[in-house]
């Protein structure tokens, strides 16, 4: 198998789109897809700072295909040095670019992207096909369990309710949760959800308390809906997910519901994923990855008509890539430097999940800096580059570690 990545960072439906289109070049005999979190906030979405939200798929796709000519980059240019704005964002701010970029569920700017995202997608599945290639689609996961949400709003039915109601059962609710008192806590924020449905911490913390009490289905259905009322929207919801296995099913192609895999082998009992296979919100842990490379894998043998072929063990692939705890800790070092900006500072538990993430970074510091460590992973790589010498990223990891 030789494996292509045609994935970077921030990109969506409407870049992957033309990436699409240019896969011919190489032929491929099979293409994988995995996308959907950077919907709302990515280029042309309702929540993006990459440009402005525009309703009409037409008017996108007419503009990016302008700005693939020198003469519609130019009158682009012109355009913002007469409004005064650049195309370029601040170096460096990354997610915290998007501290204001509000999008509620009844926004109907979101409508438009779920429409453009099924647009996109059976567009890059019908020219992918047409190109001779296989095509899997797989859903979205997001850690729902362990990250609360960025951005909590009210919707639109709290104006006709007292806001001092729902605010004072809130707090109760809070109280009693701290105090232990399950079953007042969870009834008092019922009370406060009978208000407004719409607050995702509210849906979080009630998540929470149902999972503590053992009613894991209350808590799952809560877990959910945090994610999907979370106003800053850097995790597929439940819709787009849905849009995919639709698409998938009407254009009859393979698909792995990996959101649902993640679930079910979450150690969290819960059957929604969490910090056992994320770092944060949607970066995956080693063995989350390891999760949706397996279910992907047993697709493409039962493609390719070798469904009696296992895939390796986990503990295989991490020797197999050299991943050393020096690796695992130069990973965890760098999700932790992006979790201590904006919007993470922005959630209720901030302060109690940075002591953690603290604590964490700080154990495999200690486990992947030793002598004994270093030495054991030099050894690893030499070990690994042994059988396979021509892996250009095991050279460039080694590398990095003798430097």
């Amino acid at each position: 198998f030789e494996v292509i990545n045609t994935g970077m960072a921030t990109i969506n439906s409407h870049v992957v789109r033309l990436i699409a289109e240019e896969c011919s070049k190489i032929e491929p005999d099979i293409v994988l897809i995995y996308m959907g979190n950077n919907e709302v906030v990515g280029p042309f979405g309702a929540g993006t700072v990459f440009g402005s939200f525009s309703p009409s798929l037409t008017l996108i796709r007419l503009g990016i295909r302008l700005r693939s000519y020198r003469l519609g980059q130019l009158a682009e240019e012109i355009l913002r040095w007469v409004g005064g704005t650049t195309q370029f964002v601040p170096e460096g701010q990354g997610m915290a670019m998007f501290r204001d970029q509000y999008v509620q569920s009844d926004d109907d700017r979101l409508q438009k992207v779920y429409m453009h995202f099924e647009r996109n997608l059976t567009d890059i599945v019908e020219t992918l096909r047409r190109d001779g290639a296989e095509v899997v689609v797989s859903t979205v996961g997001a850690n729902l369990v362990d990250h609360s949400p960025f951005a909590s709003v009210f919707g639109h039915g709290l104006g006709k309710a007292d806001p001092q109601t729902w605010g004072m059962m809130f707090v109760n609710g809070i109280t009693y949760a701290e105090e232990g008192n399950l079953v007042k806590a969870i009834r008092m924020l019922e009370g406060a959800n009978r208000i407004d449905s719409t607050h995702a911490e509210l849906h979080y913390r009630m998540g929470h308390l149902y999972h503590d009490q053992g009613n894991q289905s209350a808590a799952r259905a809560h877990l959910i809906r945090a994610r999907d009322f979370d106003a800053l929207r850097f995790r597929v919801d439940s819709k787009l997910n849905q849009i995919i296995r639709d698409t998938g099913d009407r254009l009859k192609v393979r698909s792995v519901d990996t959101a649902k895999l993640l679930g079910d082998q979450d150690r969290s009992g819960l059957g929604v994923p969490g910090a056992d296979l994320f770092h944060e919100h949607v970066h995956l842990t080693f063995r989350g990855n390891y999760v949706v490379a397996a279910g992907m894998a047993d697709e493409i043998f039962e493609l390719l008509g070798m469904s009696d072929v296992s895939v390796p063990t986990i503990e295989q692939c991490a020797d197999d890539l050299a991943l050393t705890p020096l690796d695992r800790y130069r990973l965890y070092a760098s999700v932790a430097g992006l979790m201590r900006r904006a919007p993470f500072t922005n959630q209720y538990d901030y302060l109690e999940k940075r002591k953690l993430v603290n604590q964490r970074v700080n154990a495999l510091r200690a486990k992947g800096t030793s002598r004994a460590a270093i030495e054991h992973s030099l050894q690893t790589y030499r070990q690994a580059l042994d059988r396979r010498p021509g892996d250009l990223a095991l050279h460039q990891n080694y590398a990095q570690m003798l430097q």
